[in-house]
């Protein structure tokens, strides 16, 4: 290797700061596994119900979204485990883009749930504005469609992503640990500036959303009334609480991150905002199964049936057990 090659490669290792105090890599792995199966487990549980809800249909594109991206970390893990740190050789930006996969399926899979969840909060909107035309904007066929449309558009972003790394073919040779060596910085203002703008629209749906509610709420006396919406308010709510949850394992990392590149962070703050952003995939998930109506009455009712099970063989063992 010579003396230019190797100034490159420690002046890479040198800048990647937030990838020192990234957390344990079998922590990565088990919250990409519980991700997995609890995104696996929406998938189930909506593919079984009779009927396809708009929002149901959407947090199955979100679930999708999740595998998507959990895989992606899980291989960001593998990437960063030191038996492995010799297996991709020094190379230009676009192929270490390519070579990292991990960073292809981050992308693609965040990028379809952010606008997912924006897609979510149109429709809730819109559920509180007019039933009618909810049911004209929100059918199956349009909702698969617009779930489809947000992934393309993930692909395109992709796309954009190795272009960028490739227009970059000049910049010298990497290991590829360093993402910032295959990633221009205006492709990463960009990519952050478009996830923030779509959980900032979102979040300000869910609020116009929540005031309309509220109000019709307030007006609507009869029993009659109260009972039809009352679906619709247990579902809002459950998607009110999960979205926000979800901006904080967001927002809280992202600033994080920005005040690191400036260096006015305290490391400890550093290494916990990178816990909440790996937590983002399974607790998103979680959050919605445990209170989105329609799947938490699964949940509960599959648990339910487990717990009967174990009872019933644990009082049938203890029953041999005292006969013999």
């Amino acid at each position: 290797m010579n003396s230019s090659l190797s100034t490159v490669l420690n002046e890479t290792k040198n800048h990647s700061h937030i990838s020192f105090f990234y957390p344990d890599q079998y922590f990565v792995f088990l919250s990409a596994g519980v991700a997995i199966v609890a995104a696996s487990t929406m998938l189930l549980i909506i593919h079984c119900r009779l009927g396809q809800r708009a929002d149901l249909i959407l947090l199955r594109g979100f679930a999708v979204g999740v595998i998507i991206a959990s895989l992606g970390s899980a291989t960001s893990a593998v990437f960063r485990m030191e038996k492995l740190k010799n297996v991709l050789y020094p190379s230009n930006p676009f192929w270490c883009a390519v070579a990292r996969v991990d960073s292809l399926l981050l992308l693609f899979g965040t990028s379809g749930i952010h606008f997912i969840i924006l897609l979510l909060a149109t429709e809730r909107l819109v559920q509180f504005i007019s039933s009618s035309l909810h049911r004209r904007l929100f059918s199956t066929s349009k909702v698969t469609l617009a779930v489809r449309l947000c992934y393309l558009l993930s692909g395109l972003i992709v796309v954009g992503y190795l272009l960028d790394a490739y227009l970059m073919w000049d910049k010298g040779f990497s290991d590829c640990e360093d993402i910032t060596f295959f990633t221009s910085l205006p492709i990463q203002a960009c990519m952050l500036t478009s996830a923030i703008t779509s959980l900032s629209a979102s979040m300000l749906l869910y609020l116009c959303a929540f005031a309309l509610q509220y109000i019709k709420s307030a007006k609507r006396r009869n029993c009659l009334s109260q009972l039809r919406t009352e679906k619709e308010k247990s579902v809002f709510n459950a998607t009110l609480v999960a979205f926000f949850v979800i901006l904080c394992l967001k927002v809280l990392p992202w600033t994080s991150y920005v005040l690191s590149y400036c260096g006015i962070l305290h490391d400890d703050i550093l290494r916990a905002s990178l816990v909440m952003d790996i937590l983002f995939l399974p607790i998103s998930c979680l959050m919605y199964l445990a209170g989105h109506p329609d799947l938490s009455v699964r949940v509960k009712s599959v648990l339910g049936k487990f717990v009967c099970q174990s009872c019933t063989i644990r009082n049938k063992t203890g029953t041999e057990v005292y006969a013999g």
